[in-house]
């Protein structure tokens, strides 16, 4: 734990007040937080790991979850709703890059590295000027007062082979439960997507990693916000709404998980979703 601290020391002495934020979950732990941090105060009193967001430029801002005591552990989303999609997906990519990086027992300060790198990238890869709409001040500086944002999450999953009964009902079960909207193509390979509420997404998928692979691999994740601020109807902004939703289903229908027997069909739905490249990308096919 001594070495977070030490990294989010480091971090908030970089940072104005108004530029981090605790997550609101974290309650009155984050008061703790801040006295360790701030007050070098020990850390015996914790009882729960960071959770917070800083502010990478003026419309974009950096999520962080620690899973572990590992210094290295964390994991990391952008929260960008006034960008295109498409520099979103490329700053996402060079993030995990970036991410990769600091992944080593040797970095010494691994998040407050990736933080000064991933600004140095924004500084040369400034945002299109069709989206600098600079963020709501209420945003920027005080997004715990106002609404939280609606997120939902893309997942690609490759595993060496999708064969056992068990492992293919939990996915159409899970994804049921935490209402994900899901394509899964069982066989050789097996090819996995998911797209839902972002909290729920993250769940399935650690549900799935605790399961038994030869192999599985995470090949593609995005967030993103949502253009409606209702929760019952958000859902149906995901991209694979639009093919899995059935004409006779109404607007607002239950997310539902399908399974396909070939590649060429989950492509072709893909496809029909607007997703083919991040499919195409994912999977390192040639388009």
């Amino acid at each position: 734990m001594n070495e977070i601290v030490n990294d989010l020391r480091v971090l908030r002495a970089s940072l104005l007040d108004h530029e981090f934020e605790w997550d609101p979950s974290l309650d009155s732990e984050a008061s703790r937080w801040d006295d360790v941090i701030l007050n070098m105060s020990p850390t015996e009193g914790l009882h729960s790991l960071p959770n917070f967001s800083v502010v990478l430029s003026h419309i974009i801002r950096l999520r962080v979850v620690y899973r572990s005591a590992s210094p290295a552990s964390f994991q990391t989303s952008i929260f960008a709703p006034s960008i295109s999609r498409d520099y979103h997906v490329e700053i996402t990519k060079e993030l995990a890059r970036l991410k990769e990086g600091t992944a080593g027992d040797d970095e010494e300060l691994p998040l407050f590295t990736l933080f000064t790198n991933l600004q140095a990238y924004l500084a040369f890869n400034p945002l299109p000027e069709a989206s600098a709409d600079p963020l709501p001040l209420s945003v920027v500086q005080s997004p715990s007062q106002s609404l939280p944002p609606l997120l939902l999450k893309q997942v690609l999953i490759w595993t060496h082979h999708l064969l056992a009964t068990s492992k293919r009902k939990d996915i159409i079960q899970w994804s049921a439960e935490l209402d994900i909207w899901s394509i899964s193509k069982p066989g050789y390979p097996g090819v996995i997507f998911l797209e839902g509420e972002s909290t729920s997404v993250d769940e399935i998928v650690s549900r799935l990693k605790a399961l038994n692979w030869q192999a599985l691999q995470l090949r593609f994740e995005l967030e993103y916000s949502t253009v409606t601020t209702e929760r019952s109807s958000f859902l149906q902004e995901a991209k694979l709404a639009s093919v899995l939703r059935s004409p006779s289903d109404g607007i607002n229908t239950n997310p539902r998980a399908i399974e396909v027997e070939t590649m060429s069909e989950l492509a072709q739905l893909m496809r029909e979703a607007g997703l083919e490249d991040i499919f195409l990308t994912a999977m390192k096919i040639a388009k």
